[in-house]
């Protein structure tokens, strides 16, 4: 549903108006080769945890101290493990309504640049977000008409996935430029944490 939300001009209520046993069906398979082992373990940890391996703990340590290493590296001789542990709990504190308004303040003052680049650079035919979206959502649309009226649902499904397949080079871009607006967001983020008082910086 994320990704049809993401790249249709739909509301959730009319998506679900229009939702079929056959889309979770095609769904399941490939939602579930997105779960990871981890995520696996913090579900299972809270009914039976003898049974779990844990694998998030020496694998955050080992982030940890990857990136301490590399904070060294790069000149930062006082950074020790302890700063990286400070650094990341903090970041679980959660953020209060005026973090929150600020850093959607910062993201659409961010966004708006990257908007008007795009207009700058509209004579080299880059395409925009908004204009990549519609596309998308038409061809979501009319893939979805073959399952809804041909009872042969392997020729349908056949030719949604050709067409999912054919699109993919625009799905990735628009996916890429969700990315980059999310990556504005965290840096906004690490931002504000890193001007709080008392909180530990790498710098």
């Amino acid at each position: 549903m994320a990704r049809v939300l993401n790249t249709l001009d739909k509301t959730i209520k009319t998506y679900w108006q229009s939702f079929d046993i056959m889309k979770p069906i095609n769904n399941i398979e490939s939602a579930w080769n997105e779960v990871s082992n981890n995520c696996l373990n913090g579900l299972w940890r809270e009914l039976f945890p003898s049974f779990v391996h844990n694998l998030e703990e020496g694998h955050q340590k080992k982030v940890i101290e990857n990136i301490s290493r590399l904070a060294q590296t790069v000149g930062f001789d006082d950074v020790t493990v302890e700063d990286g542990t400070q650094v990341l709990e903090s970041h679980n504190e959660p953020l209060s309504n005026k973090d929150l308004e600020e850093l959607v303040e910062e993201l659409d003052h961010q966004h708006s640049k990257e908007e008007e680049k795009e207009s700058e650079e509209e004579s080299l035919r880059v395409i925009k977000t908004a204009d990549l979206q519609h596309i998308l959502s038409n061809i979501e649309t009319l893939t979805d008409e073959p399952r809804d009226i041909d009872h042969d649902w392997d020729l349908s499904a056949k030719v949604e996935g050709s067409v999912i397949a054919s699109i993919r080079p625009y799905t990735e871009f628009f996916n890429e430029k969700k990315r980059k607006r999310r990556k504005l967001m965290l840096d906004a983020f690490l931002k504000n944490e890193n001007l709080k008082p008392g909180t530990s910086s790498l710098e």
